[in-house]
């Protein structure tokens, strides 16, 4: 700047003051630019306020660090960091583990089952040892808590998994977890698993617990697949046995069905017949009282055509004792 401006300057009392732009506007001085900053940083998600969460899955929002509401898929407003962070967790996504076996897809895209070395043995009530392989499917219904109170979940649920299983074994016989109560067990080791992750509030829903193998020890697998064709054999001839009793049962019930229709019928048959000589004898009774003589040789009458028709030879004998033979039925006579 020049001597002469330097000198108007201080003759008029010193430098102008310089008029900031936004003076000149409509909305005053600064509201207009922090609603303008506010306008944008609100538009462009980038500044972190904006955060969408995706399906089947579920958001926890983190205010200063301590764990605040829950938020379900879609968009969402939050504070910018520092203040305000969030973390994903999975909601309806379901997970398997995997207990004395894993399965690897292979080059071909199909899945198969590699066992692995660890071998888990198992200890039935009767005292017996057997090889249990199963597979836990879960899901995360408040799948946060699994991350704020439990450090290492996966290693924490194949634990609770062995020790529902053992727990559940242990109160059933080898014959019943190898045959007849597969769901049972399948079942109580689901129930029993849920209680142990409940107790930590891992926030974690077991949906079920299957089987895959349920095998002896090789040294007795022999044995015991013996032990098995016999109680196969025994449930065979048991079915057959069945099946005779039930046939000659059907049988033996038809006959006295019979026996006891024929029964009844001979029974109608005398009642009938014995109400009907009854009722003639009474008959009879009253015409004897109205004209004995009468009745009595009509009576004589009728005995002799019944009896006479069937007799062969007929004695007549007269007063003198003159026994008299005549000979019925013969030819010439």
């Amino acid at each position: 700047m020049g001597d002469f401006e330097g000198r108007v300057f201080e003759a008029g009392g010193g430098r102008p003051e310089r008029v900031p732009f936004w003076r000149g506007t409509r909305w005053g001085n600064r509201p207009l630019v922090i609603l303008i900053i506010v306008i944008i940083w609100l538009i462009f998600p980038g500044r972190g306020i904006w955060y969408t969460v995706p399906a089947a899955e579920q958001a926890r929002v983190y205010t200063l660090g301590a764990p605040g509401a829950i938020a379900d898929p879609g968009l969402h407003f939050k504070l910018p960091a520092p203040f305000q962070t969030i973390r994903l967790f999975p909601h309806t996504r379901v997970d398997t583990v995997q207990v004395g076996f894993q399965t690897v897809p292979p080059a071909s895209g199909e899945r198969q089952l590699t066992y692995t070395s660890e071998v888990d043995y198992v200890l039935t009530r009767d005292q017996n040892m057997i090889h249990v392989e199963y597979a836990v499917q879960y899901t995360y219904p408040e799948s946060w808590k699994h991350w704020e109170n439990i450090e290492t979940f996966e290693p924490l649920l194949r634990g609770a998994a062995e020790a529902a299983m053992r727990a559940t074994v242990a109160t059933h016989t080898v014959d019943e977890v190898l045959t007849t109560q597969k769901d049972i067990v399948q079942q109580e080791a689901q129930s029993h698993l849920q209680t142990l992750l409940a107790a930590v509030d891992s926030g974690v829903q077991v949906l079920n617990v299957q089987l895959q193998s349920v095998v002896p020890p090789e040294p007795v697998q022999s044995a015991f697949a013996e032990v098995q064709n016999a109680i196969e054999a025994r449930a065979t001839l048991i079915n057959q046995a069945q099946a005779y009793q039930n046939a000659q049962l059907a049988e033996a019930q038809g006959k006295v069905a019979q026996i006891l229709a024929q029964a009844e019928a001979y029974a109608a048959e005398r009642v009938n017949r014995a109400q009907g000589d009854a009722a003639r004898f009474t008959q009879l009774y009253q015409e004897y009282r109205k004209s004995p003589e009468v009745t009595r040789e009509r009576l004589y009458n009728e005995m002799l055509q019944q009896v006479l028709p069937g007799v062969k030879e007929i004695y007549i004998t007269d007063s003198s004792g003159v026994l008299q033979q005549l000979k019925l039925g013969e030819k010439g006579d």
